[in-house]
């Protein structure tokens, strides 16, 4: 697909990062968490970066981008596209379940759904909005719930198929100073020093409960550890995937997604909670609470080179995952994608498309 190159798109790419006032984290703004990681990694000779961000200057590295920003500073879509568009005569339906796709004449003529929140939790109005144009754009697991109920794609074989993530993990790890790693920016830096082997280092610190929430221990041991959070640092690692996920429709309304790891991306996976672990200890951290389920904190390195290679059940670790992609994708033509270069889905109407 050349026409899809990063060459192509540079000029649309620079757009959106204006829009979304995308600029370099500064140093001043990494937590102290960051300071730590970014010494240990120093000392190891892997080189950190600056991350760049969609915050505005109002940003005061409050550490909570995900659960919404306390100094309104996030350029979110609600903030930098949805204003501007309803100037331009957008008219935006919120609370709005897109349910159907409305099929004439072999092309998409609008959108059915219904409006949530009403009395008691009871569904609102039914509403059917008609346009000359329909775009879907419901996400990874939603998409190729609309397009299956209309045979959109299906000549492809692959809608909700060909599901990539980025499967990650993170490394908690305590100092004997306090380190209070929520005062300063979510994310600051990241490295592409294992780029070879697919995998990204990014610092990030989340809420508190969730850090909690997975410590190990239980009863007395999890509370002395929960209680120490504010002398631990958090560092985190993703990878890149080969793919395996599928979506596909649930019981209710929401999509069920499965995913099978390739071997070769959980190998690479335990390599990243030993690099974790390896940073964390070169920062000066006392002990290092890994992903790994069950497994003793860390304290030195042939700790953490025995669990890379000790048989561990992959159940045991704990992989998060983000920036799902691919349940609905692009192709020459309707045998090889869902939608075409142009956005049109095939399988309407006995092949005419729909657009």
């Amino acid at each position: 697909l050349p026409d899809f190159s990063e060459r192509a798109y540079e000029e649309a790419y620079e757009l959106v990062e204006k829009k979304l006032a995308v600029t370099t984290v500064p140093t001043s703004m990494r937590s102290e968490s960051t300071r730590r990681y970014v010494e240990g990694a120093k000392s190891l000779g892997i080189e950190m970066q600056p991350l760049k961000r969609n915050t505005g200057e109002e940003c005061e590295g409050n550490a909570r981008c995900n659960f919404g920003c306390n100094a309104g500073a996030k350029r979110s879509v609600d903030v930098a596209y949805l204003p501007s568009a309803t100037q331009h005569g957008a008219q935006i339906l919120s609370d709005a379940l897109a349910t159907n796709l409305v099929i004439e004449g072999g092309r998409a003529a609008g959108v059915e759904g219904r409006l949530l929140g009403g009395p008691f939790g009871a569904p609102g109005h039914t509403f059917r909005v008609r346009a000359k144009a329909v775009v879907v754009a419901a996400g990874t697991l939603h998409t190729p719930l609309l397009l299956m109920n209309k045979g959109i794609g299906r000549a492809s074989g692959v809608v909700g198929r060909n599901v990539t993530l980025h499967p990650a993990v993170r490394i908690v790890a305590r100092f004997d100073e306090p380190i209070h790693g929520w005062d300063g920016s979510l994310q600051s830096v990241y490295s592409d020093h294992y780029h070879d082997e697919a995998i990204k280092l990014v610092g990030v610190y989340t809420a508190v409960n969730f850090l909690a929430a997975g410590l190990p221990g239980v009863g007395p041991t999890l509370r002395t550890r929960a209680r120490a959070l504010s002398h631990c640092a958090v560092f985190g690692a993703m990878i890149h995937d080969e793919g395996g996920g599928r979506v596909r429709a649930g019981p209710g309304r929401e999509p069920v997604l499965s995913y099978k790891m390739a071997p070769r991306d959980l190998l690479r996976l335990r390599k990243s909670i030993t690099i974790l672990a390896e940073l964390s200890l070169a920062a000066g951290a006392r002990e290092v609470f890994t992903s790994v389920w069950g497994f003793p904190p860390i304290t030195h390195m042939d700790q953490a080179r025995a669990m890379e290679s000790a048989s561990i059940d992959a159940r045991r670790i704990e992989c998060m995952a983000f920036h799902p992609l691919g349940s609905a994708r692009v192709g020459r033509d309707a045998r090889s994608g869902v939608v075409d270069v142009r956005g049109e889905g095939g399988g309407v109407d006995h092949g005419r498309r729909a657009g």
